[in-house]
Parts: C-alpha cells; sequence; structure tokens
C-alpha cells in the first residue's frame, strides 16, 4: 500500500464532508488484505473488496471481473499469500471510498459539500450503481443543499435528468432573486432551454403576485 508523504483535505466515508486526513488510509474495511479483488484509485490507493458485493451492486463491475484474470491469483515466491493484481480505475480514493460506503452494509456516509456530492453522483453513474445513484439523489434534495443552493441543485439534476429533483429545485428557487445568485460552475450543464424555463416560472410567479394584490387594492379602496 503506498504511503502518503502529508496528509491533504478529503472526504472521509466516516466523519462526512471534506477532512483532513490521510488520503492512504481509507476504511478498515477496505484494506488492501480484506476481500478477493483490489481496487486502485487513481492516485494509488488500494482498496480491498468482495467481487460478489461489487458484482452484485453494479454491471460495469460485474463485467470488469468476469473479463479479468484475477480469478486465478498468483502464488508469492514465499508461497504464503496470493499475489493480486488491481484493477485500474479513474476515480481518486476519497471518490471511491464513498462509492463503497454506500455499496457495502455500513453507516451511511453524510455530505455537507455539493461539489463532492456531485462527483460521486457522476461515478455512480458511471458505473450504473442504481441503489446508490437513488440513495445521492436524496442527498441531493436534502434542506442543506435545496435551501441554500437551489439553483445549484436544480443545474444538477438536469445535468444527470433527474426530473423530480429539477422540479422540487425550481420551486425551491422561487425564494431567491436568481439575478443576485452567484455564478456556479454547475450552471455549464444546463442549456439555455432549461434555464429559459426557470425564468418563465419566476416571472409567472411574480406577475401572479402583483395581479393578486392589484385584485386586493380594488377591493379595498384607501379612504
Amino acid at each position: 500500500m503506498v504511503q502518503a508523504t502529508s496528509p491533504r483535505p478529503v472526504a472521509s466515508c466516516t466523519g462526512g464532508g471534506l477532512a483532513t486526513v490521510d488520503v492512504h488510509n481509507p476504511h478498515l474495511v477496505f484494506a488492501p488484505y480484506n476481500g478477493d479483488v483490489l481496487l486502485q484509485s487513481s492516485d494509488a490507493v488500494l482498496f480491498g473488496v468482495h467481487s460478489c458485493v461489487l458484482a452484485l451492486a453494479s454491471p460495469v463491475f460485474r463485467d470488469m471481473l468476469s473479463t479479468s484474470s484475477l480469478a486465478s491469483p498468483s502464488q508469492s515466491p514465499a508461497g504464503s499469500f496470493f499475489i493480486r493484481k488491481p484493477i485500474a480505475l479513474s476515480e481518486p480514493a476519497h471518490i471511491l471510498e464513498y462509492l463503497l460506503c454506500l455499496i457495502y452494509p455500513l453507516p451511511p456516509p453524510s455530505f455537507d459539500n455539493l461539489s463532492f456530492l456531485t462527483l460521486v453522483v457522476e461515478a455512480s453513474i458511471k458505473y450504473k450503481l442504481s441503489s446508490v445513484t437513488n440513495t445521492l439523489r436524496r442527498h441531493l434534495l436534502s434542506p442543506l443543499f435545496l435551501h441554500r443552493h437551489p439553483l445549484r441543485v436544480f443545474a444538477i439534476a438536469r445535468r444527470f435528468d433527474f426530473l423530480g429533483e429539477a422540479s422540487e429545485a425550481s420551486r425551491a428557487s422561487l425564494d431567491v432573486d436568481l439575478f443576485s445568485v452567484p455564478i456556479s460552475e454547475e450552471l455549464r450543464y444546463i442549456s439555455a432551454y432549461d434555464y429559459h424555463g426557470l425564468l418563465t416560472l419566476h416571472y409567472s410567479r411574480s406577475q401572479a403576485t402583483r395581479d393578486l394584490l392589484s385584485s386586493r387594492s380594488k377591493g379595498c379602496p384607501l379612504r
């Protein structure tokens, strides 16, 4: 297992959000000597996992395992253990750790960073982890994100075609002034059509409010 030269801020599924931890020390459940398969992150961290769990959770992992030469590991020269060739993945360790924490029967991780949640959603879709994606969709609508960042949540939901979540976020966005919301990276992923629809919703709500106030003022003339 590669040792870290220095700790840096990464996410940990045991604590949620971003914390200063050693990226080369994932959850003990995924220690390299556990399981029958090794996954290697893009930053060279090894995760010991169980092929049966991966295959049940993801058809992508199932195909990887079926075409891999890992089914017949070679024995070490000393004869005391098996050498397992790791499967190299393109995600960094903190993303893989969260995915695995959601696949395995472990306490569910928490999220307090919307950008990080988006990265985990992207990886869950890539590996067709449908149950994990459904869990992450619920996190996307948590009050922490929906009430504070409705426009970002809307953009993320539209990016991944989460129609129900996009509708919920569009309604939540009525509580904010769209033109006062700071520009965010997530807006790159929505179309002009989607943004126009959001503007139309805001205009319709504003017009309805003005009409209501106008009708009330006519019914109650000032004396």
